[in-house]
């Protein structure tokens, strides 16, 4: 018997290294998955021992990103942050692979304070329950899930700063949010992405969408009405409401006016191919250069582009039409010198249109809006 149980010991020992030796039914708790660091040049059952734990893995170019699909909006926030850390950020808080800003600016008083803006569009789900609408912001609801699993723990459940590493005296000093109302959201993303303080940078745990979700979390945490419009503002599937009145644009508006003119609806005469996103440049030649103009005059101003259509067709469709048309203009604009977060381009499809007497008028509701924001 003893011998027996030698042999069966002995027997499961290699030479290699690499080997477990023998398994009794390996495929119930090893993983067939090659290791992700490691290529181990095998090809149907061949292997070439020399590349074993040859590392085959690279970095990718300084720069790139994944893909994130063809939403321009959603692309253009995955790009490299314009507004660049302070070099002494790579002592402080460990920061590798990012372009450096020189170290005598404070890009965090200066550029980031000026950023007042968050380019992430908040989504609304809202359906129609009897007579009753129940909305949910999916964009909080998501953020809230971030939240827990990367802020809680200092920042305390409800944003002031009474997490438990606080609690326990591990940490002290971290701030209570409705204290920071004064932050900009170009400050609030730059303590998270780069860190801040005590706070070490997040950019290798979240994208820059989940971070500029968290933003608007911190801003709810601040104002608890913070997203009330957007809420109430948002219909369900297959509903509609009539449109805003539409209101012609004085483009040589002085700023008072413009301070006057704030979230109304100014119309636009751009047109577009049939069935198409692309401008007709001949037609539209004219508000496309009054709308540079008036952005290049008003550096501080920020728009909203907003794509409506009738409602013939495809909803879904009408609402994809919308957003490409409105996000077509705002990209002849950053084609010209703008800079692309003055500018938030939304299509509403089908969901807002122009009545007259009851009735829908099926080429005043297929339009594009300036919104001063």
């Amino acid at each position: 018997m003893l011998t027996a149980i030698s042999v069966v010991l002995f027997g499961s020992c290699v030479s290699d290294k690499d080997s477990s030796g023998l398994e009794y039914m390996p495929d119930m708790y090893r993983s067939p998955a090659i290791e992700p660091y490691v290529d181990y040049g095998q090809i149907r059952g061949r292997e070439d021992v020399a590349l074993t734990m040859e590392q085959s893995a690279l970095v990718p170019p300084h720069g790139t990103i994944p893909y994130y699909g063809t939403n321009a909006e959603e692309v253009e926030m995955m790009l490299p942050w314009s507004i660049k850390p302070n070099a002494v950020f790579a002592q402080t808080h460990g920061l590798k692979g990012f372009d450096f800003a020189d170290p005598s600016e404070d890009t965090y008083e200066n550029d980031a304070k000026a950023w007042d803006w968050n380019p992430l569009k908040m989504v609304i789900e809202a359906k129609k329950e009897g007579k009753e609408i129940k909305r949910k912001n999916v964009t909080l609801a998501n953020a809230k899930k971030l939240y827990a699993a990367n802020c809680m723990h200092c920042h305390g459940e409800k944003g002031d700063g009474n997490g438990p590493m606080m609690a326990s005296g591990a940490y002290t000093g971290v701030p209570d949010y409705k204290d920071k109302t004064s932050l900009s959201d170009g400050q609030l993303f730059y303590s998270i992405y780069y860190g801040k303080g005590m706070m070490g940078s997040h950019a290798s745990q979240l994208n820059k969408k989940e971070i500029w979700s968290l933003v608007h979390y911190i801003r709810k945490f601040q104002d608890g009405d913070y997203d009330k419009d957007v809420m109430e503002a948002t219909m369900p599937a297959g509903e509609t409401v009539e449109a805003a009145p539409v209101e012609v644009m004085n483009w040589n508006a002085s700023d008072e006016e413009i301070a006057e003119m704030k979230n109304h609806h100014m119309g636009l005469h751009i047109l577009y191919a049939s069935g198409s996103a692309e401008i007709d440049m001949e037609k539209s030649s004219a508000d496309l250069n009054h709308i540079l103009k008036f952005m290049q005059d008003h550096p501080d101003v920020k728009i909203e582009l907003a794509g409506h259509t009738d409602s013939s067709g495809d909803d879904a469709k009408n609402q994809e039409i919308s957003e490409k048309r409105a996000q077509a203009v705002k990209a002849w604009l950053v084609e010209n010198g703008i800079e692309g977060n003055r500018i938030s381009a939304i299509g509403y499809g089908e969901t807002q249109l122009v009545m007259v007497d009851g009735t829908e008028d099926h080429d005043a509701s297929r339009r594009t809006e300036l919104i001063i924001k």
